[in-house]
């Protein structure tokens, strides 16, 4: 995904990988409002996941950034992190987080 990418205004989980080996780049910004995570990756078990754009969220009772069960592969985030909960945690990694 290109820099001029973005994801804004979502009122579920903005960028979400779940149980995979991917090899992704995120390049644009991310911006979370709602109660719901910017960024979610659970049980990843190879691969990689880049976010190189920035990551603004404020989402109340929800983690802003979520990251469980990961058992493999690397999670990077290179542009900077702007995060707000009320209830959650702004940087949750659990269990190979």
């Amino acid at each position: 995904f290109g820099a001029g990418s973005s994801i804004t205004g979502t009122s579920s989980n903005a960028f979400s990988i779940s149980s995979a080996t991917p090899n992704v780049t995120f390049n644009g910004t991310i911006n979370q409002t709602a109660a719901a995570s910017a960024v979610t990756i659970s049980n990843m078990t190879g691969g990689s996941a880049t976010f190189a754009g920035t990551i603004t969220a404020s989402t109340g009772a929800a983690n802003a950034i979520d990251l469980t069960g990961n058992t493999g592969g690397t999670i990077n985030f290179t542009g900077g992190l702007d995060l707000t909960a009320d209830g959650g945690f702004a940087f949750s990694a659990v269990n190979g987080g």
